[in-house]
């Protein structure tokens, strides 16, 4: 692939800047989970109870809103999209939300999926609204997403400034010529997302959207051993509220599969407990696989870190003496004793294989 820089193609690297599109949605709604966890927002709670101005087309379906169906692509009301990429450069984030007023629901509510993108921009402004109270819309969002998404992520690229965006390393769009050659094609259209920038409005990057995907699989916690959100909350987003195939549903701003399972029949998490500092000391020390990895057990402060040969380092927690567990996978560790009582091996529990490395 090539990104173009100043009209030079240069090959594209884990840093170059693309817009996310529709994967902004999934920002939008983990910022609304956040905002559940801090008890500022319920998802039951009906949309014009936490902002008042709050206005479809339909008296009934505004009734029925609930703060969990602003990004579900389930309240009938269709995708319209031609009335903001016709009147974006006059359109801010205000007169975005006021003309939901102006459209009429052609479906039941949770009949059938129709996606909009001007429900999703009420989400993530409605939201802003409650965290950053006396701020304009779009200001509030912008600095609101920054503080609890992207800055705990350390998704340290991604903006919604285009001007940043477009300052450095950044992919140009590109399209095919009447000949049906790959040419670089004009930029004006994509201006027309900024006004509804919470259904599609990120520049990102693969390095920093792998950090966000690592938090999903994670299930809410940081590599750090942080938990930025509740598995409960993450998952009420995983909930299909509307069929789109044979086995794929609309959740809040996802198409959730579960051809292969879901993210609910995860094992439950090991209880934390605490040890102290001389039983953390006997973990200490480098542990040899016999794939020629070298997991290396640290004592940091007041618990233990973990690195396994060209991997991040993690934090991990006792569930009990010589058991412990990571909160950022899905694996466990059991270290083991000579009849001395010395630590002389760990064995590695993960994706059902047991994998052990002595001292």
């Amino acid at each position: 692939m090539l990104a173009l820089h100043h009209r030079k193609p240069d090959p594209v690297d884990a840093d170059t800047l693309f817009p996310a599109a529709s994967n902004t949605k999934a920002m939008t709604t983990l910022l609304l989970a956040e905002l559940v966890d801090e008890r500022k927002l319920q998802w039951d709670e009906p949309v014009t109870e936490v902002y008042p101005d709050f206005r479809l087309g339909d008296a009934d379906t505004t009734r029925q809103v609930l703060v969990k169906h602003l990004v579900c692509a389930c309240t009938g009301l269709p995708r319209q999209d031609f009335e903001w990429l016709f009147n974006f450069g006059t359109a801010t984030p205000a007169s975005s939300l006021a003309s939901l007023g102006t459209m009429q629901p052609t479906s039941r509510f949770g009949e059938v999926f129709q996606y909009s993108n001007l429900m999703a921009a009420a989400a993530g402004y409605i939201a802003a609204s409650v965290a950053r109270p006396k701020q304009e819309l779009g200001a509030a969002y912008d600095e609101v997403m920054r503080s609890k998404a992207f800055e705990p992520l350390g998704m340290t690229h991604t903006t919604f400034d285009f001007s940043a965006a477009m300052s450095g390393n950044f992919a140009s769009p590109h399209g095919s010529d009447v000949d049906g050659k790959t040419t670089p094609a004009r930029m004006d259209m994509n201006y027309s997302v900024v006004p509804v920038r919470p259904a599609g409005g990120m520049w990102t990057s693969a390095r920093d959207l792998s950090k966000y995907i690592q938090m999903e699989l994670a299930v809410g916690w940081l590599p750090d051993g942080k938990q930025l959100v509740s598995k409960e909350s993450l998952l009420e987003r995983h909930k299909g509220h509307v069929q789109t195939g044979e086995d794929t549903t609309y959740g809040m701003g996802l198409v959730v599969s579960t051809q292969y399972g879901s993210a609910s029949e995860l094992p439950p998490e090991p209880k934390e407990i605490a040890l102290d500092a001389a039983t953390l000391g006997d973990y200490v020390g480098k542990y040899r696989f016999d794939f020629g990895a070298v997991f290396d057990v640290a004592l940091k402060s007041d618990h233990l870190e973990a690195q396994l040969t060209g991997q991040a380092t993690f934090p991990i927690f006792a569930s009990a003496k010589d058991k412990f567990f990571y909160k950022v996978v899905d694996a466990q560790l059991d270290f083991a004793r000579n009849a001395v009582g010395e630590v002389v091996a760990v064995v590695l529990h993960q994706n059902g294989r047991d994998m052990r490395a002595p001292a």
